[in-house]
């Protein structure tokens, strides 16, 4: 947005409302998305893990953790720890 004109990418070229409407679409189906993978990612763990990750901000933030408690726990641990 240069002076209160959006613009494409090069900053000179003011954008047509197609334009704009369209980069509001993208925006929405992304939100829309990354809602749906935070929810599923929430659905199909474990309570304790479940508990860690919910008041994370994405669902990229979200896999990592869920990742690294799968990588760095052993097998033992989550037979003998109750969820």
């Amino acid at each position: 947005m240069v002076n209160g004109e959006y613009c494409i990418s090069n900053l000179k070229t003011h954008a047509t409302e197609e334009q704009i409407e369209a980069k509001g679409s993208k925006i929405a189906d992304f939100e829309n998305r990354e809602y749906l993978a935070q929810h599923i990612i929430l659905l199909t763990t474990l309570i304790h893990l479940g508990a860690r990750i919910k008041d994370l901000n994405s669902a990229e933030e979200m896999w990592k953790v869920v990742k690294a408690d799968a990588t760095y726990t052993s097998w033992m641990q989550k037979i003998n720890c109750p969820a």
